[in-house]
């Protein structure tokens, strides 16, 4: 991020003047200055000038930067997260909505089952209607926390999958979503739940308070009884 900023900096203050340029004549316009120039603006006018002049001095800091570019968006990575083994994972499942918590029970009673069938898990915890995050969920939602041994034969990723395959072919009733700890951490962490907020708008607030409502609804039953 660091270097795409400073990137965008030189391209915003050498390369676009040089090609707008084409379009603009900054002998008849120019930026107004309300104050003196520091010493900043009289280099980079300085450096512009020089541009104007050739331009083509631009191909030889610009080309370079394409090539590294192209080399970099076929070679890195594009993910947050870099691959890493944390020996643990995070598994989210969902039963059908609705289901009962008896029936979830029974169900995740299978899941378990093929935790402990797994011979790199150590230990594993289950929420059920409460994520890892703290967000509250229902009685068919909740999460796994498992923990690997620490000399474990197969890599964390491996025993995801592995952990995936069993369940859905095992229980199909069950949906799971599996990551690992940090990648789920900074998913609740993002995944901010928004307020649902109710506005009222009146041309006579006070018409709208509770006091005011109170009295209409008195005059009502008065009126009603009336009748």
């Amino acid at each position: 991020m660091a270097v795409t900023l400073v990137i965008s900096c030189l391209m915003a203050a050498f390369v676009v003047p040089v090609l707008a340029r084409r379009f603009i004549d900054f002998r008849h316009w120019h930026d107004p200055d309300t104050g003196r120039a520091g010493w900043l603006a009289r280099v980079h006018s300085r450096l512009l000038t020089r541009l104007f002049r050739r331009p083509r001095l631009l191909i030889a800091a610009v080309l370079p930067l394409l090539i590294v570019g192209g080399i970099a968006y076929t070679r890195v990575p594009s993910g947050f997260m870099p691959k890493v083994d944390e020996s643990g994972f995070v598994m989210d499942f969902f039963t059908q909505s609705g289901t009962s918590l008896t029936e979830t029970e029974r169900e995740l009673a299978q899941v378990e089952t093929i935790l402990r069938a797994v011979p790199e898990v150590e230990t594993f915890s289950r929420r059920t209607g409460l994520g890892l995050g703290g967000t509250l969920a229902e009685a068919h939602h909740g999460d796994y926390f498992v923990r690997l041994r620490a000399n474990h034969a197969r890599t964390t990723p491996d025993v995801m999958s592995y952990v995936r395959t069993q369940v859905e072919s095992q229980v199909p009733g069950v949906q799971v979503e599996l990551a690992q700890l940090m990648e789920d951490l900074i998913g609740d962490l993002t995944a901010v739940p928004q307020p649902i907020e109710i506005k009222l708008y009146a041309t006579d607030p006070r018409r709208c308070s509770p006091r005011h409502a109170r009295s209409r609804l008195r005059s009502r039953k008065s009126a009603a009884s009336w009748l």
